[in-house]
């Protein structure tokens, strides 16, 4: 009878450890889609602006041309670690030479 009753008591216990984790879980989730959609409505929003106007200094192409490498990186043909690595290298010549021409006079 006594063992009944743990039991009884530890089943009620992981029950309601089970409830609370799929209530948050379900809020986690709800949160992960509201973010993405908000991303996705981000990126067409900068991508429309970056077709309708064309840059007018090499540091704004130089802007296009990261975030389009970046789109590029999650597509399965740019994420392999050659391509991630080239990637990568052109994305730190490009932060190297804007800080280099920002210090130029």
């Amino acid at each position: 009878m006594l063992l009944s009753r743990a039991r009884r008591t530890m089943e009620y216990e992981v029950d309601v450890d089970l409830t609370r984790f799929d209530t948050e879980s379900r809020r986690l989730l709800s949160e992960v889609e509201a973010h993405e959609a908000k991303l996705h409505r981000l990126r067409v929003e900068a991508e429309e602006q970056f077709l309708a106007l064309s840059a007018a200094t090499l540091k704004e192409a130089a802007m296009k041309a990261k975030y389009l490498l970046r789109l590029y990186a999650e597509t399965p043909a740019g994420g392999d670690a050659r391509t991630r690595r080239l990637i990568a290298a052109v994305l730190e010549d490009f932060e190297r030479l804007s800080v280099s021409s920002a210090e130029d006079p």
